[in-house]
Order: structure tokens, then sequence, then C-alpha cells
């Protein structure tokens, strides 16, 4: 399975504490009002910083320059770019950040139309904006929270000090996967954050099993805007932004990326930068309030800069291209955990008990699975449905089946996620469907 398959996949990022309320962006940004924007911004970096490298606040403002990337919005590949989405009658529909088709966490398995866009353009050359929000967050309080997540869960939770992340799957008592999760860890909560329209299902999973223990769970998903940013240059928006004695002290903490974690926070107003393992290389998540003006001042102004902005078509062709599975379309609850293929990621084999683990290691001991959830990649601008039958190219016998497929984000042609058996699952076996060929990547 592609994708990052980290060493050590609960060793997240440290984040830093508000430390005091100067707001320093409102020297920072070249070219921003003291107000607005930058002021609202003005926490959640400058402690991190300076407490990182004890770096005086006038030396640090005086120091910082932003040099956003150019845009890509006319630059062409060997496929034609398409220009936004509408829906079926012709109007575009518009998400929170006011642009494209916005994520729901539905489609019909099969995304694009043949063509790349600007905006994974700008993901594999400079930086996207991705609007996120509506996807699940859910956040776990009580001092028992921690011991029992552990228990339910497939990583080792209780490593994870403050800042640090994981992914995880929540399994039933059978081992089959409820839902694949990303773990954050609060000073005083945890954060669960997945695919939309979970929230009341993974609380009445979880909190059948609340009995004398201080947990509570409360939906955020309302409340939450969430804005990915990825892109070789997502990485340098932070780095050039400071003096090179402060952005050498955040680059050593950044080395390790991608893997979960929030390196920056704030609560007044609520804003937090964490990084994800979701796509191809840095990836950098914005949370901040829905009712609150941060997120869409900081949206406009990197896009002001050249950032791109993308839709929910775009975040489709580029998390199938990096391998990242979703609840609902690569990952049912009748797959077991190795199936899906994430395990470096996702389970720690030697936690202890929790809910699910006696088939899990079972399977673990057995030392392989049947069929594997595998990254595809096929020619032409044929994009096959969702449960398309994969069969072998020779022998006509049933490989595997397609659970998502796209666009190619980068050049012409298709991407696609499905569960391959063991007989194919080498990189490079070339599968056929009834209009066209895919091949199993690595």
């Amino acid at each position: 399975m592609a994708g990052y398959q980290n060493e050590d996949v609960v060793n997240g990022h440290e984040w830093f504490p508000s430390l005091d309320g100067s707001p320093w962006w409102r020297a920072a940004i070249r070219g921003l009002p003291v107000n607005g924007f930058a002021a609202r911004l003005s926490r959640p970096l400058f402690p991190a910083f300076s407490a990182a490298r004890g770096v005086p606040r006038k030396v640090f403002v005086g120091a910082l320059s932003t040099r956003l990337p150019v845009s890509y919005a006319t630059e062409r590949t060997r496929g034609s770019v398409r220009e936004g989405s509408t829906s079926a009658s012709g109007e575009r529909r518009d998400g929170f950040l006011g642009s494209g088709r916005p994520y729901d966490g539905k489609d019909d398995g099969s995304k694009g139309d043949g063509s790349v866009t600007p905006a994974t353009l700008a993901a594999r050359d400079g930086a996207v904006l991705l609007d996120l929000t509506g996807r699940t967050l859910l956040e776990l309080t009580g001092r028992d929270r921690v011991p029992f997540l552990h228990n339910f869960c497939t990583n080792d939770i209780k490593a994870l000090a403050p800042g640090q992340g994981c992914e995880a799957f929540l399994c039933n008592a059978k081992g089959r996967v409820l839902s694949h999760v990303t773990v954050f860890a609060d000073a005083d909560s945890l954060w669960l954050e997945t695919v939309a329209g979970q929230a009341a299902r993974l609380r009445s999973h979880l909190e059948r099993y609340i009995i004398r223990e201080d947990v509570a769970l409360h939906d955020r998903s309302a409340e939450v805007a969430e804005v990915l940013l990825t892109g070789p240059r997502s990485r340098e928006l932070f780095l050039e932004a400071c003096t090179p004695a402060v952005a050498d002290g955040l680059r050593e903490k950044l080395s390790a990326m991608p893997r979960p974690g929030i390196i920056a926070w704030d609560r007044a107003p609520w804003l937090r930068v964490g990084s994800v393992a979701w796509l191809t290389g840095s990836a950098w998540l914005v949370w901040g309030s829905v009712a609150g003006p941060a997120v869409k001042d900081l949206v406009a102004q990197l896009i002001a800069r050249g950032g791109v902005r993308g839709d929910a078509d775009d975040w489709e062709s580029l998390r199938i291209d990096a391998g990242f599975p979703e609840y609902g379309h690569d990952i049912t609850d009748d797959r077991l955990p190795q199936e899906v293929a994430r395990n470096r990621l996702c389970l720690n084999f030697h936690k202890g008990c929790y809910l699910g683990q006696e088939p899990i290691a079972r399977l673990d001991a057995l030392g392989h699975t049947n069929q594997e959830l595998r990254r595809l990649r096929g020619t032409g601008r044929k994009i096959p449905s969702r449960g398309t039958r994969l069969h072998d190219r020779d022998s006509g016998a049933e490989a595997g089946i397609v659970t998502s497929a796209a666009t190619h984000p980068f050049e012409e042609g298709v991407v696609a996620l499905g569960y391959v058996k063991r007989k194919w699952f080498a990189a490079g076996t070339v599968l056929s469907w009834e209009e066209g060929e895919l091949t199993v990547r690595p």
C-alpha cells in the first residue's frame, strides 16, 4: 500500500502552548492591516517560535517576511485544465470557502472528467487549499479519556503526549473496522477526525461502553472550519515567515513530516495548525471557528498571493492518488484492519487488550491476508465506477474490486483504490475491467 509508512506512528509533532497574547502577525505579514486577519492569527505561532528558540519578539517580528507561491491558474499538462465544479443543473455549488463543490463525504465512486485542474497542479508544484469543513470532529474530555479510547482503538493512545497524534481504527468485537480516525492529543482532551456524517454513529458506539469512566464525547463537527494546505511549498509558508534562526528550530520540528500532530494553537480565537499523513508530501490541517473570520481571512491572504483553492473533486483525486482511504468508500464494516494495508500507521501489536484485538492478532499470526487495498493506475479517460470488478488480464479470473476512482491529479489517466486478491498483490500487475486496464502500484 502506498502512502506514508512511518516507523513510529505515534511520535507526532510537539505543539506549543500560547504563552502570551501579543499580536505579532500585524508586523509580520507584509501588506496586511494591523487588525482583522493579522490580529486574529497573532497568538498561535509567535509563542511557538519564541519558546523553541528564545528569540525576543522584536527581533522575531522585524526579520519576518512572506513570499507565497506564484499562481498556477494557467499552467497545463497533457490533460486539459478543468476550471471548477457545477451541479447537475449547472449551478455552482459553494462550500465554506465560497468556491467549488463543497466537501460532503459523498460521491458516486468515480470523480473527474479526464482533465487535471489548477488546484491539483498546485498540489504538485506549489500550494493548494482544500476545504474539508463538514468532516466529523469529536472531542473527548474527562480524566479517563486516554485509557478509555486506548481500549477501543488499534493504536497506542497512551503513548501520545499533548500535541502528538496518530491514525487508528475503531473495531467491533469481531475485529471489523467501524471507523478510521486521526487522533490528536490536547492537554485536556482528545480529538477524533474522520469522514463526514460519522458523529452520531461513533458516539453511539463509544458511549455504550461508558459505565463509571469520567469520559464525555462532544460533537464539534458543525463548530469548526477545516482547511487542508498541501503542496511542496506548504512547509515554506511557515518557514519563510521567520528569521533564519527561528526557521532552523522549526525546521528541526518538521523534519519528520508528515506525521499527525499539532504544531501551533490558540484558544481565543480558536485556531490550530497541525500536520497529517493523508497526502503525498506535507499536508497542514487548519482548524478554526466556523463563526469567526480567522480561517477565511487566512485563506484569502494565501490566495491573494498565489495559493490555489481546490474543491471536493480535487480532494478525491489527490487522496486516491496518495492511497488515503475514506471510510464508507474504501473501508466498510466487513473489512479487517490489515486488509486496509495501513498497518504501520494505524496498528500497534504491543499495546495490550482492546475491543476486536483477538481476530486482529490471529490474522497477524497467520502472516498474510487474502486481499488488501491497493493503489491502481490506468490510462485514458474512462473512469471505473465503484464496485467495478477486476480480472486477470490473461485468464479472466476475478482479481479484485474498485472502491474509488478519479482523474489522475497531475497528468492524463486514472487513479483508483481497490481490493486485490493476494495472487495479484505485486506492483506492476495489470488487471482488466470492461473498458480498460488498471495496473497495481507500489
